[in-house]
Formats: structure tokens, sequence, C-alpha cells
């Protein structure tokens, strides 16, 4: 009957069907998945190796290519015991890991892996030591992989079993001669590690001996080949997941290639148990890494390209479709008539084009899907799709509960955010007031919110982002300046209060997570108009200035990242950009009188 609406349901049970659909509607990418399970099987099975070392999945931002890894994955792990094998993810695609140098990128890395594989790498681990030492930097022993290696260490050598302080830091008292030339004899002792020596050539006792320059140079082959032999030895193979991987610096991203994924993937018994999934918008060119003594190219013979774009008009279709079926299933016949009824409508609301043709992106088939569900029996698609998929989200948002577009517009500043967050920000008139209940129920509620690497801490998929983004520079100026005065002001005081409680708690670990969300927080402020962009960097160099002393690795990474923004925004000869510039080297200078005043034992 014209008019009549559809049964309400409890928001537990929409969430439910949400959950349901997004596991249903999986469709097309048969190909893509069948060879990414080919390659996790050949890798997985011993004395096997697949086609190609690599695979590069690419294609725009949004379209699926991070969703069709965990896909292959949980597919994988479903036929597989579970610890067959491991996969370390290493996402770079934010604006503080483009600006990793190369030895922090690498240390990052070893982070990552360290988090799946808790070994130590002796050899690599004693190198990178020997490189902050080299360059007066800080030695973070409060972090994984050196914490393990140097509790490993006093417990064999009781003469050095004070290290490691109550909370991982060197003790002032214990000189750091002492327990490097202890750590030496711990590493010369593993068989593994003397192997490896012999075999790259290296003397670890003559590392005193090389420059900065030369060590930074060791330590990506220096990785490959220590974590080579740990996966033969523990007879685990492991694939690495690089997301983002066009944010490489070009120099990082030589090391990787020439020193790193030479050194992993070109070994014949390395082969047999690493492999490597890179992730970007645009397909990698290694062309310029070719070794011209060498009959292998990269591209042609080692990187397996697998190009990712929206569904063809046939899978369309047949997306729409499985949704009709799967709404009937569900017991709610009355959406599966409005898909029906409506296909038509609903792709031309999603209809791009590209080089290939049309393509239809399945993140708005899926807005499209959502907007039936939330209007029902009222659902017009004249007045709530639109023609394209840029009106598509203006009328998304246009008709979205005014409280909660507010919260995703202010979620969205944050760019990664939790339930502390958003609790502070109800306790300060920013959004409403939630419990902890219902932000897990908003979550859940949003196919687009996916839960990051750090369990309890969401963002919104990269389309969503972008689309709020959009909608933030376009709102009118009355909303942008309520919306400024309400939530500028109070994320400025949350970040300065929990980085002065964390310092003042001397919590290093707690004060760099405040850090780098202000600063992505600031970026986004910066980038969507909200407020200009020299008011965004000033507010965070008050921020990095109150922990300059404790987090001097941190700032260098962020005023880095802050130059090329503002040289973007504002020019290079403008003041704010010429002192982010200054700044960068001042914090570079903070960390060389960081490590000088450690090696003096000044406490």
């Amino acid at each position: 009957m014209a008019g009549r609406r559809l049964p309400r349901r409890s928001i537990a049970a929409r969430q439910a069907l949400r959950r349901r659909r997004a596991l249903h509607l999986r469709i097309d990418r048969e190909r893509e998945r069948a060879l990414l399970g080919a390659f996790f099987d050949a890798l997985a099975t011993p004395g096997a190796a697949p086609d190609y070392p690599i695979v590069n999945i690419h294609g725009v931002g949004g379209v699926g290519k991070s969703t069709l890894v965990r896909w292959a994955w949980d597919e994988f792990q479903a036929r597989q015991a579970a610890d067959a094998m491991l996969l370390v993810p290493l996402d770079i695609d934010s604006d503080k890991a483009a600006s990793m140098r190369v030895v922090e990128f690498f240390w990052f890395m070893r982070m990552q892996i360290y988090h799946q594989l808790r070994e130590s790498l002796l050899a690599f681990d004693y190198v990178y030591v020997k490189y902050l030492e080299k360059t007066h930097q800080r030695i973070p022993l409060d972090e994984g992989p050196l914490q393990q290696f140097f509790a490993r260490l006093a417990a064999r050598d009781s003469r050095l079993s004070g290290v490691l302080g109550g909370v991982g830091s060197l003790v002032q008292s214990t000189p750091l001669g002492a327990a490097l030339n202890a750590a030496l004899s711990y590493v010369r002792d593993s068989a593994r590690e003397r192997r490896l020596m012999r075999e790259l050539g290296i003397d670890l006792a003559e590392i005193d001996d090389w420059s900065a320059g030369e060590i930074e140079q060791l330590l990506p082959q220096l990785l490959a080949e220590d974590l080579g032999r740990l996966l033969i030895e523990r007879e685990r193979p492991l694939v690495l997941v690089v997301d983002g991987y066009e944010r490489l610096s070009a120099r990082a991203e030589q090391a990787f290639v020439e020193s790193f994924a030479a050194s992993l993937l070109l070994e014949p018994s390395f082969a047999q148990r690493a492999g490597m999934i890179l992730l970007g918008r645009e397909a990698v060119d290694w062309s310029a890494h070719d070794d011209p003594a060498d009959a292998q190219q990269w591209n042609r013979d080692l990187i397996r390209d697998l190009p990712l774009r929206g569904f063809s008009e046939t899978w369309a279709d047949a997306y729409l479709t499985r949704a009709e079926a799967f709404f009937r299933d569900a017991g709610d016949a009355a959406l599966a008539q409005q898909v029906r009824r409506h296909a038509g409508r609903i792709k031309r609301a999603c209809c791009e084009r590209d080089a290939t043709g049309r393509t239809y992106h399945p993140f708005y088939l899926d807005i499209c899907l959502t907007m039936i569900e939330d209007h029902g029996a009222s659902f017009d698609p004249a007045r709530h799709l639109g023609e394209t998929p840029r009106e598509l989200m203006h009328r998304f948002f246009k008709y979205m509960d005014e409280e909660e577009l507010t919260l995703h517009l202010v979620l969205s500043l944050a760019v990664h955010f939790d339930w502390p967050l958003v609790h502070a920000l109800g306790a300060r008139g920013v959004v409403r007031a939630w419990t902890q209940t219902a932000f897990l129920r908003y979550v859940a509620r949003h196919s687009y919110i996916r839960e990051c690497a750090d369990r309890g801490l969401y963002g919104f998929s990269r389309l969503m982002q972008a689309a709020l983004a959009s909608r933030m520079r376009t709102l009118d100026a009355a909303r942008k300046d309520a919306l400024r005065q309400a939530a500028w002001p109070a994320f400025t005081a949350l970040f300065r209060d929990m980085l002065d409680k964390a310092l003042r708690a001397e919590d290093r670990g707690a004060a760099e997570i405040w850090l780098d969300r202000a600063g992505h927080m600031l970026m986004q402020a910066a980038r969507t108009e909200l407020v200009p962009a020299d008011e965004a960097y000033e507010t965070f160099c008050a921020l990095a200035d109150m922990c300059r002393a404790l987090l001097a690795r941190a700032c260098i990474g962020w005023h880095r990242a802050w130059s090329g923004l503002l040289r973007a925004r504002l020019g290079a000869e403008h003041p704010c950009t010429r002192h982010s510039l200054a700044a960068w080297a001042d914090s570079l200078a903070d960390l060389i009188e960081e490590g000088r005043r450690i090696l003096r034992g000044d406490r």
C-alpha cells in the first residue's frame, strides 16, 4: 500500500542486519581472491613458492583493496591452521608516515614484525642501537624489540641487570658502552647471527668505525637477511602488506626495493618463506631499480599486477540482485521490493567512468542500500539519491539526522577516534553525551567505520573521510563557525590536557600517541579550512613544545610533514612555512643533544 511505513527495527537488529549484509554482499573479485588465495597457499606449502613473490593491488581510494586482502586472508585461515602463516600489516598511509626517514621506516617495519612475531632479530637490533648511538639519539628501551633484547641480555649477565629500569628506561648509572659490549658478545654467541655475519662479510666489532650513512645503508639488508633466517628456523612463512605504498619517499623506496626486497625475495630459500602485497592508488614501477647485469626485471618477472576497479555493470546488477534476495531472506520483503524497483536509479547514482568504461563503486552502492534502509517506504530515489556519486553523498548528509551528522563531522576531524575521545567531547558539549554502549552501536551501525590496527580505535573509510572533508569545506559560514567555536577549543584543550597528563607521569608512549592524534586532527582542520593553516600549525607548535625534550624524534617527523602542507597552502616564503622548516632543523638539534646527554650520563 502506498505510504505504508516499513516495520521499525531496533538499533541492535539493524546493526546485526548490516553486518550480515556486508558479508552476504561480498561479490565479484573471484579472480583476485583466487590469485591471492593461490599466493597464500604457495607460501604456506613447504618447498613451494608463489609464481610472483610480490602482488601489487592498485586502484582508486576506497575501492576495496584492504577489504580484498582481509577477505582472501579470512578464506585462507578458514582452510589452514591458525598459525600456518603470519600476516604483517604495514600501514604508511598517513601524514607522519610520509615524512619518515629511511631508518625510521625500517624501525617502524621492525616494530610491526615484532607485534606479530615476538622474536629477537639480534643482529638488526644491535646495529640499530649502534646507529642511534652514532647519531646521538635516545635508545628507546621501552619499545618492544629492544626491551626484549636488553632484558635477555640482563638475564644473561647479572652485572648488567640494571640496564632496564622499572619503566624500560636506561639506568643512567649503567655505562652505555658496557651494555653495548655485552650486547656484542650476546649477538656473536647466536649461531644464526654468526652465519649471517660470515655470509655478509661483516665484523660487528668494526661497526664503531662505520659512519652513520654506512650503517643506514646496511640496516635494510640486515633486517631482510635476519628475518629470512628466522623464518626458516621457525618454519613459518610471512606476508608483509604495505598499505599506502605511494607514500614512501624516494630514498625510502630505493632502500626498500634494492636492499630489503632484493635480499628477502631474491634469495631462493627466503622466497619460499616470504612474500609482499603492496597496496596503492597507482601501479608500482620498479624498473628504475632493475639490475642491468641480471636478466630478471622487477615488474616483468617478480610483481603480479592486480588492478582493482569498481564493479562492471554486470556485477553491479548481480550485487543488487543479491541485496534484494538478502533482504527478502531476512524478512524485509518491502526493502527487497525497493531495491528491485529502483535498481536502475541506484546504478545511475553510483556510475562513474574510467578508461575501461562505466564502473560502479561498492562504497556508493552500499550508501544507496543504507538510504533505502533508513527511509523505508518513504524512500524516493529522485529526492534521496540524485544522479551522480557527488549528488548521492550530498543527499546522504543532507537527510542524515542532525546530531549524527555533527558527530560524523567532528570525528572526521579527529581522523582516529575511540570511546574516551567521544566521551570527552560529550563532556565538553561538542556532541551530545554518549554512553559507551551507544558509541559501540554507532560504530557497528555504519559499514564505512573501520577498526584500526589498535583495537578500540576507529576511523572512517577513505572515501567517507574524503566525503566528510568535502562536506566540511562546503558548510555555510554560520554552520562552520558554530562547529569551529565548539570543536576547535575542545579538541585543543583535550589534547593539551592528555599530553600534560602523560608528561607528568613520564609516560613517553602515551605522550607520543596524543601528539600523533593532535597532529592528525590539526592537519585535518587545516585541510578542511575549519581554521587557517597557520593557526593550526601554531597550535601544533604549542603542543610540540610541551614535549620537545621527551619526543624529539616524533617532533622531527611532524615538523617535516607540516612544512610540506604549509608550503603547498601558503607558499615557500610564507613566515609560517619558514618557521616550520626552522622548527624541523631545531628538532634535529634537540635529538642530537638528547643523545649526548644520555652518553654523558646526565640525568
